[in-house]
Parts: C-alpha cells; structure tokens; sequence
C-alpha cells in the first residue's frame, strides 16, 4: 500500500501501489530507484485539492468518474459549490456583463447545478473538469485526461452552458501551449460563440486565448 498525503492538512489516501502505477506514470518513477518514496511509500502532493484526489482514487477503482462526500450529513453539491469557489479565487477576475448585448441564446457564466448529479459528470462545472484534466497532466494519467475531455464535450453536447472565463483562465495558467484542453476550449468558444456581445465582455479573457479563437475563426 501507499500513502498518499494530499493539501494543505496532508489527508491520507491509503492506495495499492499496483493502481496507482498501473494508471499513473508520475507515481511509477516516484515510487521506484533512489527517490525517498521509493523507500517510504509516502507521496507528498500538498497543492492538490482533496476533492479532485478523492474523483482520481474513485476512477482508479471504479473507472468512472463520480463523488461520494466524507459526511454523509453534507450533500456533494455543497461540496462541489466549495471547490468551484475555491479554484476560482486562485484566478480572479472582475466580471464585466451587459444583459442586453446577450442575444446568442447561450449562457456563459456556467456556474450551474440545478441539474447537478454527483454520479454524472456531464452536470460539473467545466471549471472542476478542467481542473481535473490538469491534475491527471500532472499525475500523467492519459487515460483519466481523455475522459475528462470527453466529459467536457458531452457537458456541451447536452446544451450545457458555453465554458466562462473561470475555466479558461485556470486551463491556460496551468497547462503548456500544445495542451488539448487549451484546443477543445477555443474550438468550443471559436464555433459556438457568436460575438454579439460588448467588447468589454472579453476584456479579463487571456490574450492568447482569444487570439486563438480569432485564427480559428478565420480559417
């Protein structure tokens, strides 16, 4: 078994080994050769959130993507309220809309869980699910990126909102240039996104981003 400490409380995830590696080439070199957890059998993973380590233990053992809250006195909604809360404060940003240039039919500000079901991906926020790609870039699982994008998609392909900034802003701090998040999140907004809006509307969006849709567009 190895013992997974994760954020800032070092909460512990007891994790047989052979998952672990089998899924995640990260764990793989840390828990072989001359490296300390090699010898311990402790990763230390500090700046993960417990929540998203908690979804990434559920898909080593279940292959699926769902929540089950620690207090069972607390739903998972809340749970998820906290985390989406707490990934969007990690890239602020002051929210610039005009109700009245908003004619495209779709809402971009995503943050909803009317429908939320803890079971169904496809009713996160994409702000959580990008976070979740990044965190499985990080722990090198492809696997569990590929569903994450999937995941996106069929959140989108449900006429699910169009991805806000908050996600946006999260992916590009936290991914390199060639990432197929960065690309599925340009094509979404490139091909579903008419632009009718107030120009200030863009205005927090990351430059690169947008720059990306524009080429996009004009291809």
């Amino acid at each position: 078994m190895v013992t997974v400490r994760v954020g800032a409380a070092k909460q512990a995830f007891c994790i047989h080994k052979d998952v672990l590696c089998f899924n995640s080439k990260y764990f793989t070199k840390a828990l072989s050769g001359q490296f300390l957890e090699a010898r311990t059998h402790i990763v230390e993973l500090e700046d993960v959130h417990v929540m998203l380590f908690k979804i990434f233990v559920a898909w080593l053992y279940t292959g699926k993507l769902n929540y089950e809250s620690s207090d069972l006195n607390i739903p998972a909604k809340n749970d998820f309220e906290q985390l989406h809360t707490i990934l969007t404060d990690e890239h602020p940003y002051e929210q610039e809309d005009d109700e009245e240039d908003r004619d495209d039919g779709m809402p971009i500000d995503e943050f909803f869980l009317y429908d939320f079901d803890q079971e169904d991906p496809e009713t996160w926020t994409y702000l959580i699910l990008c976070a979740l790609f990044v965190l499985a870039d990080r722990l090198d699982v492809p696997k569990l990126k590929t569903l994450a994008l999937d995941t996106i998609i069929g959140r989108r392909r449900n006429k699910g909102p169009i991805p806000n900034a908050s996600a946006v802003l999260y992916t590009y701090a936290h991914t390199t240039r060639n990432s197929k998040l960065r690309r599925l999140l340009v094509h979404t907004i490139a091909y579903e996104v008419t632009f009718k809006r107030s120009h200030h509307v863009w205005n927090h969006w990351p430059l690169e981003f947008l720059t990306a849709v524009m080429v996009t567009n004009g291809r």
